[in-house]
């Protein structure tokens, strides 16, 4: 068989092959949600997941004890494969210059997506007093194609300024299916 054929039968052998383990997205469940928080710079903490019908949805509420004018947000996700941890992004932004436009963050773009109906923090800085956000459950039709089934972490940390001045952490265990 000469090379070309091989090479040819190889690489049609990885197309099935990766057609068949990345499939479309067709739901979202979300396994666990974990909060933590600077209580100096806010209370009130709510932070829980919620059923409703077949579908989990997280609950968000917290109150800042003074006004915040320059939000940093820390972005993680991490793929676990069978407990082998694989970091996908690892990114941190203006979420401030990003809600007044001037940002340019695929990921900070699509947590938008999903706040923006269902929250008070659809707007640019500063934020200040109640802030929330209820019935997030990421849409499957916002998860980029290509995207692996699985289990995934997001772990999203919040500044003012700088990473000495935390604000909160959201920890998010979902499984694509």
């Amino acid at each position: 068989m000469a090379v070309v054929e091989k090479l040819f039968r190889a690489g049609l052998a990885l197309v099935i092959l990766c057609f068949y383990t990345v499939q479309a997205i067709k739901d979202v469940n979300i396994k666990e949600l974990n909060c933590d928080y600077n209580s100096e710079r806010v209370n009130n903490v709510t932070c829980k997941i919620l059923e409703t019908g077949v579908r989990r949805h997280m609950d968000f509420s917290v109150t800042l004890l003074k006004d915040v004018v320059d939000v940093i947000a820390h972005v993680e996700i991490i793929k676990n494969d069978g407990g082998r941890l694989i970091p996908l992004v690892n990114i941190t932004d203006d979420f401030c210059k990003f809600m007044a436009g001037s940002s340019s963050s695929f990921y900070l773009d699509l947590l938008m997506k999903m706040l923006r109906d269902q929250s008070n923090i659809n707007h640019a800085c500063p934020y200040k007093g109640y802030l929330y956000a209820t019935g997030i459950n990421p849409d499957p039709q916002l998860i980029p194609s290509g995207i692996p089934v699985g289990e995934y972490i997001f772990n999203i940390r919040l500044y003012e300024y700088k990473p000495e001045n935390f604000l909160g952490k959201i920890k998010a265990v979902v499984d694509f299916l």
